[in-house]
């Protein structure tokens, strides 16, 4: 059981009969018994556990638990199809806060996070499961007190990994987490012996006497790496790090386990020096905001040139990258990486050609307050997705296939097939 996630088998040969169903493959996918997959249909991605024992090399039997006791209904698979090997040992947790009442508000984060989740399940191959989104909502709160995420809210995102290994021998939960954090933030100082490492992400609910509603970036990463809970840690923490010399940090809630296994590996990305602000700015035709750091992350983990001949993104590679990048944008920030050339690489990905197109779906006129839904195929069965018809709209689609957006109660749909020829396909409802 395990290997690298990404696709296997170069494809679905056939749609699956008999039951339990049987995916034949097109080549052999070597897949064992136990690998969480997950397999793109006609209602969406679908994730389940593989029973290969006893079947063809080219073929294996979907199931909904590790223990391959209930076998899986997965339907409208047709030829063509993929199967990716998810990072079954891989967990993210990413935030990103707009609206903070007390302070300006923020256009990017939001945007950011949306897109560094999006690369954690599509290229990262982390199961959808263990992917933590945390966010507020998508307007303007009237109030400090109706103002979300609090603290309590991201931490017990936090406080789900810690529940999630304190059953693991000696609590290895897995191979590597992601922290992205993206919104305000300050270095809370106050303390015998201060942190100027640290960036504090300030939760919606901050005020200018409340700036103790923070989360610690580097605490937080720092106690699931020293502790052996995964053997690698990524901090992407797209905050400012204005200091704070009369706010002490706010201490993790956070279990004082021993250490029963070798610290993790870090990787520790911050956008800007101690002391210093981190900017947001539109990108992008049509023009979306987004954090300059979080839009050179996300694009370099994007970015095919920069992987290695073996299709791999070094660790080291992307530092380098951050280093020169991120000024050149700005000219206001320098990052800062905390990265250890102890050995080989971390390697961050692999790239695969994959036959997905990005789609930017555009309403012309807007429907304001409508709602679009998306098919594969003319529309008939439940939704791959749905969004505002006011909006627009961006998404990953197998290359292909035919799809119908149509907005609800209304006669205003959009039949198209997905090419794969362009960067980004646009269609207009």
């Amino acid at each position: 059981m395990g290997g690298e996630g990404g696709p296997v088998g170069g494809g679905i040969a056939a749609a699956p009969a008999g039951k339990p169903s049987v995916i034949e493959m097109a080549n052999a996918h070597g897949l064992g018994d136990g690998d969480l997959v997950r397999i793109s249909t006609a209602t969406g991605p679908k994730e389940c556990y593989v029973k290969a024992s006893g079947q063809s090399s080219n073929a294996f039997s979907p199931y909904e638990d590790a223990p391959l006791a209930q076998p899986s209904e997965v339907n409208g698979i047709v030829a063509g199809d993929t199967v990716e090997r998810l990072n079954a040992e891989d967990w993210a947790i990413i935030a990103g806060i707009n609206y903070y009442p007390a302070f300006t508000n923020l256009r990017g984060p939001v945007n950011d996070a949306k897109e560094f989740e999006r690369w954690t399940l599509r290229r990262g191959f982390v199961p959808k499961d263990q992917v933590k989104f945390v966010s507020g909502p998508g307007e303007p709160p009237r109030s400090l007190e109706e103002a979300m995420p609090t603290r309590d809210q991201l931490g017990d995102r936090f406080q789900e990994l810690v529940d999630a290994a304190s059953s693991k021998k000696y609590h290895r939960l897995g191979r590597r987490l992601y922290v992205f954090l993206s919104g305000h933030g300050i270095v809370a100082t106050l303390a015998s012996i201060p942190d100027y490492r640290e960036a504090a992400l300030l939760m919606a609910n901050a005020g200018a006497k409340t700036l103790g509603r923070h989360i610690g970036a580097r605490a937080h990463a720092e106690w699931f790496r020293a502790l052996g809970v995964f053997d690698e840690v990524v901090l992407i923490a797209d905050c400012c790090r204005d200091l704070e010399d009369n706010v002490p940090p706010a201490i993790p809630d956070l279990p004082k386990w021993r250490p029963q296994r070798p610290a993790g590996r870090p990787f520790y990305a911050f956008p800007t020096m101690l002391g210093s602000k981190a900017f947001e700015r539109g990108f992008g035709n049509p023009e979306t905001v987004r954090g300059i750091f979080s839009y050179v992350v996300v694009d370099a983990l994007n970015n095919s040139k920069l992987y290695n001949a073996q299709g791999a993104l070094p660790a080291s590679v992307l530092e380098k990258h951050l280093y020169i990048t991120v000024p050149n944008l700005t000219g206001k920030q320098n990052p800062i990486v905390e990265y250890l050339h102890d050995g080989d690489d971390i390697i961050f990905a692999k790239w695969f050609h994959r036959d997905r197109q990005k789609i930017e779906i555009k309403f012309d006129p807007p429907c304001p307050g409508g709602i679009a839904d998306l098919f594969r195929g003319v529309g008939s069965g439940k939704p791959l997705d749905s969004s505002p018809s006011d909006q627009a709209w961006s998404d990953d689609l197998d290359a292909g296939f035919l799809y119908k957006v149509a907005i609800r109660g209304t006669n205003r749909s959009r039949l198209f097939e997905v090419t794969g020829n362009d960067e980004v396909q646009i269609v207009t409802v």
